[in-house]
């Protein structure tokens, strides 16, 4: 088996280079897609790596983790039932090799493969994968031939990173229950709420908005380094860790990035995701025929609104086109209209016409969610006597908003909540709050609209 390394994928997102693994992992091959996989053959002959003859025994507690190789947490995103995407920061440039297995020890049966550190960060995409699995990954130092060193193997590697864990989608055919964590402006350090939910199972961890905050920065090298420290936090990489994650871009993210596609840059550095032909950071994913998620920016799009044309557009037909039970719409921006003098300039409010032809995309689709950054506040209500649910995600680890709710018919509005959990199967929506330390709240149902 030959690989080939791939030139940089085209066009803004055109910052690292793949590997192709043309070989198998479990169910398929590891590798990469797209403009990447087309580019492969740009390399002339000779520059690829045979692993054919690598395979050493190893176990993941033979491998000691150094985190002075990669002192942040893997993320895996962008899933679909059969790949994913994984970042991580590296501390020095150097080709990486990655590892993506099913059993939680037994390293010996998985196929590697490797990637370019590009501005500091590694990415590879993981195929081949089984539906509605658990898998593990891990980068690894000292791999050899694997790792570009023109020799063979002589036993395991000398270091490796810490090991993430995550669940792919079901098929599409699927119904499975789903239990998604919900969370938002992760800031904090240590987060009693972030730590519980690390500590339990779900399809996928859904960040509303303020990943980490960049409040004082003035160059996209101040920002940079915002994202590196707090992304180390430990309450949040416990959270990558143990799951997919799903984000969005918020404007407190790339404050101190003045031109848009700096601020597109950053997250394409930073956060696994699949962006679209024209770099929009907006997407969806499908969790079988129980739910689909759908992504909005609202922080890197326009100068003058919160989204482009093009994305409500996109959003109305995606919502429509939809077979899914239910449709989880995530917008780090309030979509609420109530307290306007609480509400950041980034809310729908404040964009009137924007937010009416976002209302009537959610109201023409059948049970919408609308996932929302809580500012201040966290709440559960309808937009609208009959229209789609918000649940307004509070900060985690700070207590939320203790004044009147945002809606006069809001099923919940309260302090000290800094998460949630939302559970979904084909016939009913449940929330359940998670307090600023830890304890479970009230289970809250969602009738179907």
């Amino acid at each position: 088996m030959t690989q080939r390394q791939s030139s940089p994928v085209a066009g803004a997102w055109s910052r690292r280079a793949f590997l192709v693994a043309t070989g198998s992992l479990l169910a398929g091959g590891v590798g990469c897609s797209g403009d990447a996989a087309a580019s492969a053959t740009d390399i002339a002959e000779g520059d690829g790596e045979d692993v054919d003859d690598f395979d050493p025994v190893f176990t993941v507690d033979d491998v000691p983790e150094d985190p002075t190789y990669a002192p942040l947490p893997l993320i895996v995103g962008a899933p679909e039932p059969t790949r994913v995407r994984v970042t991580c920061f590296v501390e020095e440039a150097r080709r990486v090799a990655w590892r993506v297995w099913r059993d939680g020890d037994l390293l010996s049966e998985t196929k590697a493969f490797i990637s370019d550190v590009v501005d500091d960060y590694a990415e590879a995409l993981a195929t081949g994968l089984l539906p509605n699995t658990e898998y593990y990954v891990a980068m690894f130092v000292g791999e050899g031939r694997l790792a570009g060193q023109g020799r063979s193997p002589t036993g395991p590697p000398v270091a490796r990173s810490r090991v993430g864990r995550f669940r792919t989608p079901p098929a599409d055919d699927a119904s499975p229950t789903l239990r998604f964590a919900l969370v938002s402006a992760t800031f904090e350090d240590a987060s009693p709420a972030l730590d519980a939910i690390a500590a339990d199972s779900r399809a996928a961890s859904v960040h509303v908005g303020g990943l980490v905050t960049t409040a004082g920065a003035k160059s996209l090298a101040d920002v940079r380094a915002a994202w590196r420290e707090q992304l180390g936090h430990s309450s949040l990489g416990a959270l990558f860790t143990g799951s997919l994650t799903l984000t969005v871009p918020s404007a407190s993210e790339v404050a101190g990035i003045a031109p848009l596609e700096d601020q597109k840059r950053l997250y394409s550095e930073a956060l696994p995701a699949t962006p679209a032909p024209s770099g929009a950071l907006w997407g969806r994913h499908r969790w079988g025929k129980t739910a689909e998620v759908f992504l909005l920016d609202t922080a890197t799009e326009s100068e003058s609104g919160l989204v482009s044309t093009e994305q409500l557009t996109w959003l109305a037909s995606a919502l429509a086109e939809s077979p899914c039970r239910w449709k989880l719409v995530v917008t780090a921006a309030p979509a609420v209209e109530a307290l306007m003098d609480a509400l950041p300039a980034a809310a729908w409010a404040h964009h009137p016409d924007q937010r009416t032809a976002f209302l009537d995309a959610l109201s023409a689709s059948p049970d919408v969610i609308v996932l929302t950054r809580g500012v201040g506040f966290g709440s559960v209500h309808r937009l609208g006597a009959l229209g789609p649910w918000e649940i307004s995600v509070p900060p985690a680890a700070v207590d939320a908003w203790a004044g009147p709710g945002p809606a006069p018919d809001a099923l919940w509005t309260g302090s000290g909540v800094g998460a949630a959990w939302l559970t979904l199967d084909a016939e009913k929506a449940t929330v359940q709050l998670i307090t600023s330390d830890g304890a479970l709240g009230p289970e809250i149902p969602l009738t179907s609209s």
